[in-house]
This record gives structure tokens, C-alpha cells and sequence, in this order.
């Protein structure tokens, strides 16, 4: 029961980093029309900005999935390089550093770093925000997609929507112990999808209100997240 009560306490954690990551997603796009952790979104972009001959917008498209990645690699090396050397992973602090970029986004932009709140902005302007937030996205999930063992991701649903269709169908013809795994595993994907969406709409509505404060709202829920974190799940994973 113990590990059953840890497990589900993790669980409400990671969901919260879910969440956060929606609201995250909608802020970009209501601030620059980019979703910024859609990968995919990028390349096409490049593909578009380079068809028109536009070189400055081209460049600064194609670098924003580095800085995802960057923020995944800081992730690997206070997670799960720690896990490899079975030494306690650090889930807290790669959650306080995308608290921390988050916070930075809702400051910069009242502070008028991002131009103002979604109309077009100069690439520079631009460029800054978004890489800011691709880095916070990529701690978030990183650290979210080792914890739970690749079962949960906190930024994107592709993957996770590709998963669930599979275990769908493969619940029904495994073995009876694989299909209790495969039923837990599929109400974690539900979950994180509910609170992608959910996270995502109730973003839609801080940052009509709030505009660049709204990344203050995912920004206080990763750092509430961190502390908990910190103080109770630095061996535990879902």
C-alpha cells in the first residue's frame, strides 16, 4: 500500500507538470502563433520561411528545437544519469530551472523584451521567447518522460495519442498480467491527455486576461511541483 500511496502521489505531480505544459503551449501561440514544443511545426516552418527565400526567419525557426533539446540533455544529466549510476535522481531541479525560465518569459515580456503581446514582433523578439520556452518545455519533459518510463510525456501528445491506440488494441490479446499493465498504462495516457487539454484551455483564458503574466500561472504550478518534489519524490517514479 505504501508504494501503491507513492506512486499515486507522484502521479498528481507529474499531471500538475501536464498541465502546466498546456498552459505553456497556449501562451506561445497566443504571444507569437507558435506552439513551442511542436517539433514538427518547426521543420514545417523552416520548409515554408526557406521556400520564400526569408534566410533570418528560416535560421531562427530551425534553432528553436536545439534549445528543446538542450533543455532534455540538462534533464539527462541531473535525472537520468543519476539513475544510471544509482545515484537519487534530482527530479526538483530541472523543475525549479523551468520555473525559473518561465518566470523570466512573463517578466521579459512586460518588460517589453517580446514586443507586444500577440502581434507580429521583430524575429529577434520573437526568437528570444520562443527559445526560452522551448528550454523550459524540454526540463519539463524530460524529466516527466523519465520519471514515468516514457509512459507520460508533458509537452507533446503525439506520441502519447500513438501509444494509447496501440495499447488499446493489444489489451486484447495479451496475457492476463499484461493487460493489468497495459490498463494502468492507459489510464495514465488518459490522464495526461485530459490534463494537456485542460491545461491548454485554461491557458487560453490567463493569457487573454493576464498576456505575458499568464506564464506566472504554469510558472508558480512548476515551482510548487519542484518543492514537492524535492522534499518527498527524489526515488520515485510512477
Amino acid at each position: 500500500m505504501g508504494d501503491h500511496l507513492r506512486a499515486l502521489s507522484a502521479l498528481k505531480k507529474w499531471l500538475c507538470l501536464v498541465f502546466a505544459s498546456g498552459c505553456v503551449n497556449s501562451g506561445g501561440w497566443m504571444a507569437a502563433a507558435k506552439f513551442t514544443t511542436h517539433v514538427t511545426g518547426f521543420a514545417t516552418l523552416f520548409g515554408i520561411h526557406l521556400s520564400r527565400s526569408h534566410w533570418t526567419e528560416a535560421l531562427a525557426i530551425s534553432s528553436i528545437p536545439v534549445y528543446f533539446m538542450a533543455g532534455a540533455m540538462i534533464s539527462a544529466l541531473l535525472v537520468d544519469r543519476r539513475i544510471q549510476k544509482d545515484q537519487p535522481p534530482l527530479y526538483g531541479l530541472p523543475i525549479l530551472l523551468s520555473a525559473g525560465l518561465l518566470a523570466v518569459a512573463a517578466l521579459g515580456g512586460e518588460s517589453g523584451w517580446f514586443g507586444m503581446f500577440g502581434k507580429d514582433s521583430a524575429v529577434s523578439e520573437e526568437y528570444v521567447l520562443l527559445l526560452v520556452l522551448a528550454l523550459a518545455s524540454g526540463l519539463q519533459n524530460a524529466t516527466v518522460t523519465t520519471a514515468t518510463g516514457a509512459v507520460m510525456r508533458a509537452t507533446h501528445m503525439t506520441g502519447l495519442t500513438t501509444d494509447l491506440g496501440v495499447g488499446l488494441i493489444r489489451y486484447f490479446y495479451v496475457s492476463p498480467p499484461e493487460k493489468r499493465i497495459e490498463i494502468r498504462s492507459t489510464m495514465v495516457r488518459v490522464l495526461t491527455l485530459v490534463f494537456f487539454v485542460g491545461g491548454s484551455v485554461a491557458g487560453a483564458y490567463f493569457f487573454l486576461t493576464l498576456q505575458y503574466q499568464g506564464f506566472l500561472v504554469p510558472a508558480a504550478i512548476s515551482f510548487v511541483v519542484a518543492l514537492a518534489t524535492t522534499r518527498t519524490l527524489d526515488d520515485e517514479s510512477v
